[in-house]
């Protein structure tokens, strides 16, 4: 995070680490310790997925021929990353906490 003179802020890029350094100094805003939970959430749900020793499709995708085991896993954590599946139904499904 830098300090901007102008606005008399610090002002960085949004990610899990930044908020968790600021929720080791100070109590975070409900609103943010939300969205830290839920990064938290979909990182281990994406680690779980990249772990899963056979990966089974979260969405029907779009190709003609089968895909390989890796490619599932990609397209799963892809799908996790960009919140269009649930990681608590992947957490629950593949037996990891959250």
């Amino acid at each position: 995070m830098k300090w901007n003179r102008q606005l008399q802020m610090m002002i960085g890029e949004l990610s899990m680490d930044v908020l968790d350094r600021l929720s080791r100094m100070v109590r975070l805003p409900p609103a943010a310790e939300e969205i830290r939970q839920g990064m938290k959430l979909r990182q281990a749900a994406v680690d779980a997925e990249r772990t899963a020793p056979d990966p089974k499709p979260l969405a029907r995708y779009p190709v003609k021929k089968k895909l390989y085991s890796h490619q599932v896993r990609a397209a799963n954590m892809a799908l996790l990353v960009f919140e269009a599946a649930n990681p608590d139904l992947v957490l629950g499904a593949r037996g990891g906490t959250s």
